[in-house]
């Protein structure tokens, strides 16, 4: 198999490859696993390791994983930093650009706003088909700023669901993880927003490091760690849409 020089910004197999730009974050959610990862929280951009779209994408090229197409490698960009704050936004758009010939779904996952102006040149490509999917993130509205500082505020994020729905783009509301005891008090305020947009929700499971439980699609050190809220809050919410366990699981069906 071609050896792959950016192991730690592409991670996956021909189903799914995780992709990051940088490796850290500059927000600081309570409930981030990137320490455990070795990747810093709270980080300069000094801090962190970075590569850009065109490194990434010439890597891509020659990656013997990845199988063109619709029905063929998942590209999710993001897991290890954020991948739509101000010093990442650029190299995300190149790499979204970079991507689209291959054809294949991409998948962006975000606590800031993505604006129209952002998505202009993406749906201008002779090679858009619709192929990308947006998940705006959410764990707390209440009380985001306890768990998710340094994002953007839930009402900013909230406004990309009308910016993409506008330009025809894939977006859905992104529950992940569930924190124990907080999220489950805004089933109230997700619902409205689902019922607002007409939204299908995700509402995963929490990754931490362990030995025990399945093992987490991002990371050899990370498995999946369940709780009872979490199928609550599944519950709840599909009362005002579709509501899935995994975002991978909106690929190939239709949303509300």
């Amino acid at each position: 198999m071609q050896k792959n020089f950016l192991a730690e910004h592409i991670y996956g197999s021909s189903l799914r490859l995780f992709i990051n730009t940088e490796l850290g974050c500059a927000s600081a959610c309570s409930y981030c696993y990137l320490p455990v990862e070795g990747f810093p929280v709270n980080a300069s951009r000094s801090g962190t390791s970075r590569k850009s779209a065109q490194q990434i994408l010439t890597e891509l090229e020659q990656d013997e994983r990845v199988i063109r197409g619709t029905q063929g490698t998942v590209f999710s960009i993001g897991c290890f930093s954020e991948c739509w704050d101000k010093r990442n936004r650029k190299e995300t758009l190149a790499l979204i650009f970079g991507l689209l010939p291959f054809g294949n779904p991409i998948q962006i996952a975000t606590k800031r706003r993505i604006s129209k102006h952002d998505l202009s040149d993406v749906i201008a490509s002779p090679y858009w088909q619709k192929q990308l999917y947006v998940y705006i993130s959410s764990s707390s509205v209440s009380d985001w700023q306890t768990f998710e500082r340094g994002t953007a505020t839930p009402k900013c994020r909230f406004e990309s669901f009308e910016a993409c729905r506008d330009f025809g783009i894939h977006v859905f509301l992104y529950i992940k993880p569930v924190i124990p005891n907080v999220t489950i008090n805004d089933i109230a305020i997700y619902g409205a927003i689902m019922k607002q947009y007409r939204l299908t929700a995700i509402v995963g499971d929490q990754f931490e490091k362990g030995i025990d439980g399945l093992k987490s699609p991002i990371s050899d050190s990370l498995t999946v760690e369940t709780h009872s809220e979490v199928n609550k809050l599944r519950e709840a919410l599909s009362v005002y849409g579709r509501v899935y366990a995994n975002s991978t699981d909106t690929l190939w069906k239709k949303e509300a």
